[in-house]
């Protein structure tokens, strides 16, 4: 979890999107997507689309992901 974290947070920056609460928000992700990049991909590009290009923890929960596939 903790490189996925990582990971994250350099999309993040390379994408110019702002965390709210980055440690909180990044671990929920990583763990909610299952470590999976392309899952957290998606919400990353939720929040880059948003105006304030915010990720932020409620933003994180209320996306459904689908990992039956």
């Amino acid at each position: 979890v903790e490189e996925m974290m990582v990971w994250l947070a350099e999309r993040c920056q390379e994408f110019g999107i702002k965390c709210e609460a980055p440690k909180q928000t990044l671990k929920s992700l990583a763990e909610r997507s299952n470590q999976l990049p392309g899952m957290a991909l998606q919400v990353l590009n939720k929040a880059h689309k948003k105006r304030s290009k915010l990720l932020t923890a409620a933003l994180v929960e209320e996306h459904v992901f689908d990992l039956d596939d």
